[in-house]
């Protein structure tokens, strides 16, 4: 996947496009444990970034596992009653952004990213 997405933005380089946001899945889909001194769940996410262009979604693919790890354990400190609202989806959401970018900012000296996205979401 990582090479399809490289070739993808050199192609779109080559063609001289403007500056335009880029979506990149981080596959696979996230499958986590989370919960509190009770019995543990699992939710199952599949997260998209939106890079602000073309450069910064390949800075976003070459660290993607460290972008996973960090995602991982973020989404395994939430609570039930964040994961089964859509308020707390939204608040993770944001912190999930703040934590990507933060990771980009320290590896790149840029944020490199608008947002990340949930395309899918599973917390049965």
């Amino acid at each position: 996947m990582k090479q399809w997405v490289v070739v993808f933005i050199a192609l779109i380089m080559a063609t001289g496009s403007q500056a335009a946001p880029v979506y990149i899945e981080l596959a696979p889909e996230f499958v986590v444990n989370y919960g509190d001194n009770g019995r543990l769940k699992y939710m199952k996410a599949q997260v998209t970034i939106r890079a602000v262009d073309d450069e910064a979604a390949l800075e976003v693919n070459y660290h993607s596992d460290y972008l996973r790890h960090e995602l991982i354990m973020l989404f395994s400190r939430q609570l039930p009653s964040i994961i089964n609202s859509p308020e707390g989806k939204e608040a993770m959401l944001k912190e999930a952004t703040k934590a990507v970018q933060r990771i980009m900012r320290n590896e790149t000296g840029r944020p490199m990213i608008d947002q990340v996205l949930f395309t899918n979401f599973v917390a049965p």
